[in-house]
């Protein structure tokens, strides 16, 4: 009696009133946070999520951090505290490197956390691999974590076979670096890798280098069959924690999460301690739904804010993007497009160098104000280092 008394409590909010709520809640839609233990925090509620390398740098994390620099990403991985990796291993053929893992999704997880991804899926190395990449592969199972001068000297192989073989291992998912700056090295073509007659510009300090030590990735300790449960409530409490109210429909937009059906008993038995809330918290979305407290209050006081004015632009690949959510098959963003929202509703597009697409009915001034803001004239740019290299 009492849980039902609360969810009759709850009004349902529109999509659009959710939508300018996940702006304030992941830090879009005031003033952004800074400094290293926020990007640390940021990374912690975003962990988990698959997203193209390109977009972590160029739009994801400079849209949450103000002073958001690669160096900061650096100092966390560096100092041990995450771990990235690709989560869907690359079919490609043997010898192929990861030429198209810019677009490709890269997880980036709290190294206490990622035996608890990783148990989620299957991870087992692909087979068929090169022979150069199958070597590397032996090398780092016999003496564990290496630095690549170190693989070079113990595999017998050739400065520009290890960068290959690392290359398809991390498109397979195999491998990974201390250091973010390893997978920007597999991503830098070897034209401005390598200079003439294939030497190393700066032997000894390329990306590779300075990647730290390369390890393979801790296999999977559970059947395929099984979820762990220890597992399943860290995932439960992460979406939570990223989204403040979760719903079925938003597992679309997490490929590693379980499904609702094992999340769900959780979340009962959560609503029933009285951790959590259960309700309908917004209209669009069927089925049973769960929030934070906290997520309710701030929910109910952005609701009261009805002649608000609040202007946000992201990238349409950004995990805190609804469009196109309520639909029964919601499409997959198009690369390189931004959106542009005004009171948590979007009203225009662009992509690339293409024109505006309008898909509200705007006034001349609220129409200039969003083509300022489309084309970066309204907001601070992002990072300026990560932006020039994620556009090579």
């Amino acid at each position: 009696y009492t849980l039902k008394r609360l969810r009759y409590e709850i009004e349902p909010a529109t999509l659009s009133d959710f939508q300018r709520f996940l702006f304030h809640w992941q830090g879009l839609g005031g003033e952004r946070r800074q400094g290293r233990e926020a990007l640390s925090a940021v990374l912690g509620e975003l962990q988990g999520l698959a997203l193209p390398a390109a977009v972590w740098e160029r739009e994801v994390l400079p849209a949450r951090i103000a002073d958001y620099s690669p160096v900061l990403l650096d100092q966390l991985s560096s100092a041990g505290e995450l771990v990235w990796w690709r989560p869907r291993p690359s079919s490609a053929q043997p010898g192929a490197r990861a030429a198209t893992v810019a677009t490709s999704p890269i997880a980036l997880v709290p190294r206490g956390s990622v035996p608890l991804w990783r148990s989620l899926g299957s991870f087992e190395p692909v087979q068929g691999m090169s022979g150069a990449a199958e070597r590397v592969v032996t090398v780092l199972r016999e003496r564990g974590a290496l630095f690549f001068v170190e693989i070079v000297q113990t595999s017998g192989l050739l400065r520009v076979q290890v960068e290959e073989a690392l290359g398809e291992l991390v498109a397979r998912g195999v491998v990974t670096a201390d250091s973010f700056a390893g997978l920007r090295a597999v991503l830098t073509p070897q034209s401005r890798r390598r200079g003439f007659r294939g030497r190393s510009r700066l032997r000894g300090t390329s990306g590779f280098d300075a990647a730290g030590r390369w390890a393979l990735l801790p296999p999977r300790t559970t059947p395929r069959t099984v979820t762990d449960p220890e597992a399943l409530e860290h995932v439960a409490k992460t979406l939570l924690r990223r989204y403040g109210v979760m719903t079925r429909r938003l597992l679309a937009r997490e490929p590693l999460a379980p499904s609702w059906r094992e999340l769900l008993p959780f979340y009962r038995t959560a609503e029933a301690r009285g951790e959590i809330r259960g309700g309908r918290f917004v209209e669009p979305f069927g089925g049973e739904e769960f929030a934070l407290v906290e997520a309710v209050e701030e929910l109910r006081r952005l609701r009261r804010q009805q002649d608000a004015n609040e202007w946000v632009v992201h990238a349409a690949a950004d995990p805190v993007n609804l469009v196109g959510l309520a639909d029964e098959a919601p499409r997959a963003p198009v690369p390189n497009r931004r959106l542009a929202f005004r009171n948590g509703v979007a009203v225009a597009a662009k992509a690339g160098g293409s024109a505006v697409e309008w898909l509200a009915e705007l006034d001349p001034a609220a129409r200039s104000q969003a083509e300022q803001l489309l084309t970066g004239g309204g907001q601070p740019p992002p990072a300026r280092r990560a932006a020039a290299f994620w556009s090579r």
